[in-house]
């Protein structure tokens, strides 16, 4: 489950980078 957060969280991330 964990790594699933963290996954989730690095796409987030990643996401949020490209929409600036």
């Amino acid at each position: 489950m964990s790594i699933l957060v963290v996954i989730y969280t690095i796409n987030y991330r990643e996401y949020s980078s490209h929409a600036q």
